[in-house]
């Protein structure tokens, strides 16, 4: 993180509650395990042209070819009323 010129800390607010949300989803999948794998991915860099996610594409752990399916979740609600979080 870093303070931008206009004094904003870019990324806090969506990379800490990214990172909690997929720790809490991460333990109700260990509470209820479903009968596929999961893996859950946390990236960096996004803000700088996704270069996270483009490292994994290129150097995946597994496969790509035996994903079933790919969440992305972005900027989780902190406040009510709030319309931030995105699943694409």
């Amino acid at each position: 993180f870093g303070v931008g010129d206009d004094g904003i800390f870019n990324g806090a607010v969506d990379n800490a509650t990214g990172t909690a949300a997929i720790l809490e989803i991460g333990e109700a999948f260990a509470a209820n395990p479903p009968e596929r794998s999961v893996m859950f991915l946390a990236v960096t860099a996004e803000e700088s042209g996704l270069l996270g996610s483009a490292y994994y594409g290129v150097n995946p752990i597994e496969p790509l070819s035996i994903a079933a399916r790919a969440t992305a979740a972005d900027t989780t609600p902190t406040s009510r009323g709030s319309n931030g979080f995105g699943i694409r």
